[in-house]
């Protein structure tokens, strides 16, 4: 399986097998033991009611068998927390299933009765080893005739593996035990207590399985070409911040109502990093507002994530109209600059090549590429038929603002290779 990262957490998906703890103790999540706890409660008085009980034990599977769909659909989609609610798994989709599962307990009871325990068992396993594809295709096809098609099941169980026949045996395992729960503890333990312990261990195996499945599918996703929703959420919300900001710009600007947009962008971009047209959006309205220091503060930051991004075309564009606005423009990093000025150079804009080399020399003295910046600036000067003089000029100033004397050495050798030259 391709590693990849949960996007809440940010670390790489557990492999299932890692997770055995987990599933079993999923029950007793606080989210999840109290509608355990309940369900119990619910089908043990159904025993001791006529016919009201009989619509309290139909209510309560229904209910159990609905959460535990939830469950699954909830954690194939990647969430990591218990789902809150029972809201996305449709009721019908629950009461056919369990039709299906009655015909199958029939079809079980006629091969058990007529043809003996064996046959019997053989039926049995056999269908808790087709059940968990099914489940799973029941839930997330929401339709049980689509998932009654072998040929999904067989491509679930070669790409979920050992963690699919696992479960499929845990599944036939506890069928046995709550078989044989229901055979013996009714003889030694009073109705009530008998009732409750079957109850309660029939849906821990429901719940407990349901989470296996639904983390095998999200650990699985890309391998099933499932999309879980978490990914999609957090692609949406990450273009719904930059989307819903970029409104609030757009009406600040027509209402000349900047400060709010401001500190919005900020608190914003202390969280995250910004999109490149929420950046763009932003630099519209603080030149409209007309504050150079804040116009200045933001090209800095903008300039520095176009040049991360390593998007030249669009870092050189701003960097030619910020030096327009303000002529004593500095980028916010030296080495990160650099590239900017190579490029420049490379595509023949030289004005913004000296420019940029003119702040990098004031700004930036304890760099190595410092004395680099003043040979290609005496280059620059020279090719410009000027003196080079400003080149000697900004070399002894870094060389005097240095506090390294290996630094200062390099910076010597810098004068001595333009002064040669």
């Amino acid at each position: 399986m391709t590693a990849t990262l949960h996007p809440k957490s940010k670390r790489k998906i557990a492999p299932w097998n890692t997770q055995l703890g987990a599933f079993f103790l999923y029950p007793m999540r606080p989210a999840v033991l109290p509608a355990l706890v309940l369900l119990t409660f619910c089908s043990v008085i159904s025993g001791y009611l006529s016919v009201l009980g009989l619509f309290i034990a139909i209510a309560a599977t229904l209910t159990a068998y609905k959460f535990a769909f939830e469950i699954l659909s909830h954690h194939s989609h990647g969430w990591e927390e218990p789902p809150e609610a029972m809201m996305t798994v449709n009721d019908g989709l629950v009461f056919r299933y369990l039709i299906v599962l009655m015909v199958v307990g029939a079809f079980y009871w006629v091969i058990d009765h007529y043809f003996g325990p064996m046959a019997g068992f053989v039926v049995l396993a056999l269908f808790c080893l087709i059940q968990p594809g099914y489940t799973m295709l029941a839930v997330i096809e929401g339709s049980v005739l689509s998932a009654i098609n072998p040929a999904k099941w067989l491509r679930l169980m070669q790409i979920l593996g050992n963690g699919y026949f696992l479960l499929a045996i845990l599944l036939l395992t506890a069928q046995l035990l709550e078989t044989w729960l229901s055979n013996n503890v009714f003889s030694f333990m009073p109705s009530i207590f008998a009732r409750a312990i079957v109850k309660t261990f029939s849906l821990w195996i429901l719940f407990t399985s349901a989470y296996w499945m639904g983390y095998l599918i999200y650990q699985y996703h890309r391998e099933l070409e499932y999309e879980p929703e978490a990914h999609v959420d957090q692609a949406i919300r990450g273009m719904d911040r930059d989307g819903m900001l970029m409104q609030m710009v757009d009406t600040a600007t027509a209402n000349q109502q900047y400060d709010e947009a401001i500190e919005k962008m900020k608190h914003e971009s202390r969280e995250r990093v910004p999109g490149i047209a929420l950046h763009a959006k932003f630099r519209e309205l603080l030149i409209r507002k007309g504050d150079v220091a804040e116009i200045r503060q933001h090209a800095q930051t903008f300039l520095h994530q176009l040049l991360a991004e390593k998007n030249m075309p669009r870092a050189m564009a701003l960097a030619i109209q910020q030096f327009h606005i303000d002529p004593d423009f500095f980028p916010l990093d030296g080495v990160t600059a650099d590239p900017l000025a190579k490029e420049a150079r490379r595509v023949g804009q030289t004005g913004l090549e000296k420019k940029l080399l003119i702040r990098l020399l004031e700004k930036f003295p304890d760099e190595t590429i410092t004395g680099d910046w003043a040979i290609r600036l005496s280059e620059v000067l020279t090719q410009a038929g000027e003196a080079n003089t400003l080149a000697l000029v900004l070399l002894d100033s870094a060389s005097a603002a240095t506090r390294s004397e290996s630094q200062r050495q390099r910076l010597q050798s810098a004068r001595e290779a333009i002064t040669a030259a």
